[in-house]
C-alpha cells in the first residue's frame, strides 16, 4: 500500500500517560457542524489510574470500549479490532509517541462511528496494534477517540460520579460554580497556562496540553524540565517503573512539587514526572508537557472547543492527598493471560520497598493479604497497592518455586 502524504501525522503516546496524540501541522479548533439541541449522558468507565472508557459503535457494532482523550487528535482503533470488523486499508502513515519511532500505522476506509445517540460521524481511522497498552490498562481497548468528540460538543467528564455528559455548544450555557479558563489550541489539542512551584526556587509558567489520556497529574517535558533546571530543585526523585508509548518507554523522573497553579486552584504537593527522554514527544519544545487524570479527577471538566474555554469545578477530592501508583511499594504491574487476571511485577523502583523484600521483575503475583489475585481486576490490585498500611504480604511466581515475599509500605515520596 502506499503512504499518501494526506495520512502523515505525528501521534504522541505517552501512556501511563497510555493515550495517543495525533499533532496535525496546523491549528484547527472546533467544526461548526450544527447538531441537535440536546443533552446526552453517556454510559463510561473510569479506572483507578484516571482513564475515562466510553463506548463507540463502528459501522453499528456492538459497543466498543474506547479511551477518551482530549490529547488525541486522531481517532485511533486496535488493529485486531479493525481486522475482526471486516474494515479495510487504504494507505499507511507512520506515527512518532514516547521511546522511538516511527511506527507503522493503517488508515481504514471511512467508516461510520456513533458514539451515544446524538454523535455520528463518518472519517478514516488510525489503525495500530495496542497490545501494550491493553497488558497495562488490564482490558480489552477498542481504541482512543478524542478530538471527532470534543470538537462536536461540550464534553463534560465528572470524574467524582463516573459520568460524561455531552451538551449542544450551541445551545448551552453554563450555569455552575467552576472556573472558567481560556484555551489555546496545539493543532488541535487544548492547553492552558499553569505555574508550576518546586521547593527552594521561585515558581515556573508553562503551555500544557490538557489530557484526559495522561493518569499522572503532571509531566513535564525534557526541553522545559532542563531549560528551568527543574531537576536542581527537586527534594527527592524516583524512576517510574514503565510508561509504554508507541513505540518504546518514556523514561521518567518523578518527584513531588510544592504546588501547582490552575487559574485560581491551587494543588498542594502533586507528584510529577520529569522527561528524560530525548526523542519522541517528551523531548519536544513546542509545548511543556501535559496536565493528566491524576490532577483533572478534583475537579468536574467541561472542554468546551466552540468558545475556547475549559470550566473546571472542585470536588470533593480537589485536596486530596496525591498517591501515585508505584508511591507505597515501587513495583510496576502488568496484567496478562485469559481476562487480564494474570499479573506480572513489570518493573522494580530501585532502593523501593519492593526492591528491598526482594521482588524481582517477571515475578507473578499470585496472592496479595491471602487473597487470590485471579478473583480482583488490575484496577483493583492498583487500589490495594495505594492503601497507607505497615506492610503487604504477597505471594508470587518465581519460575518453578511459589515463594512469600512481605513488603514494608513506606512512601517513596
Amino acid at each position: 500500500m502506499s503512504k499518501p502524504a494526506k495520512y502523515a501525522a505525528l501521534i504522541l503516546a505517552l501512556c501511563s500517560l497510555c493515550f495517543a496524540v495525533a499533532v496535525s501541522s496546523r491549528t484547527y479548533i472546533a467544526t461548526n457542524q450544527a447538531v441537535a439541541k440536546y443533552t446526552e449522558r453517556l454510559p463510561v468507565y473510569i479506572s483507578s489510574d484516571n482513564h475515562v472508557f466510553v463506548q463507540a459503535r463502528i459501522n453499528h457494532s456492538a459497543p466498543l470500549w474506547f479511551v477518551l482523550d482530549s490529547g488525541a487528535s486522531h481517532l485511533l482503533i486496535n488493529k485486531r479490532v479493525a481486522e475482526a470488523l471486516g474494515l479495510k486499508f487504504a494507505g499507511r502513515s507512520e506515527a512518532f509517541g514516547v521511546g522511538k519511532g516511527p511506527v507503522d500505522v493503517l488508515v481504514t476506509d471511512e467508516a461510520l462511528v456513533d458514539v451515544g445517540q446524538l454523535c455520528s460521524f463518518r472519517k478514516q481511522l488510525s489503525a495500530l496494534a495496542l497490545d501494550t497498552f491493553e497488558t497495562y490498562f488490564g482490558r480489552e481497548v477498542a481504541g482512543v477517540i478524542g478530538y471527532d468528540l470534543f470538537s462536536r460538543f461540550v464534553v463534560e467528564i465528572d470524574y467524582l460520579h463516573s459520568t460524561v455528559t455531552l451538551h449542544d455548544p450551541h445551545g448551552h450555557h453554563y450555569a455552575g460554580a467552576g472556573q472558567m479558563l481560556p484555551l489555546t489550541f496545539h493543532g488541535k489539542l487544548p492547553e492552558v497556562e499553569a505555574v508550576i512551584k518546586l521547593p527552594k526556587r521561585e515558581a515556573v509558567t508553562g503551555k500544557f496540553i490538557i489530557d484526559t489520556g495522561a493518569h499522572l497529574a503532571v509531566a513535564l517535558n525534557t526541553p522545559f524540565v532542563e531549560r528551568n533546571r527543574l531537576l536542581e530543585s527537586a527534594a527527592r526523585t524516583i524512576s517510574d517503573p514503565w510508561s509504554p508509548g508507541l513505540s518504546g518507554e518514556a523514561k521518567l523522573l518523578l518527584a513531588r512539587a510544592q504546588y501547582l497553579q490552575l487559574g485560581q486552584n491551587t494543588l498542594d504537593e502533586p507528584v510529577i514526572a520529569f522527561s528524560q527522554d530525548r526523542e519522541g514527544s517528551l523531548a519536544r519544545d513546542s509545548f511543556d508537557g501535559v496536565i493528566g487524570g491524576e490532577l483533572l479527577r478534583r475537579f468536574k471538566v467541561s472542554f468546551d472547543y466552540a468558545q475556547r474555554r475549559i470550566i473546571l469545578e472542585p470536588n470533593a477530592d480537589l485536596h486530596r492527598p496525591y498517591v501515585y501508583s508505584t508511591e507505597m511499594i515501587g513495583v510496576g504491574i502488568s496484567a496478562e493471560g485469559k481476562d487480564f487476571r494474570s499479573f506480572l511485577a513489570h518493573r522494580i523502583v530501585a532502593g523501593s520497598p519492593a526492591a528491598k523484600a526482594g521482588l524481582q521483575a517477571g515475578d507473578v503475583i499470585a496472592e496479595i493479604d491471602g487473597q487470590t489475585t485471579g478473583t480482583l481486576s488490575l484496577d483493583q490490585l492498583r487500589q490495594k497497592l495505594k492503601q497507607d498500611k505497615p506492610q503487604y504480604l504477597m505471594t508470587i511466581k518465581r519460575g518453578q518455586q511459589t515463594l512469600p515475599v512481605r513488603i514494608k509500605s513506606e512512601k517513596v515520596l
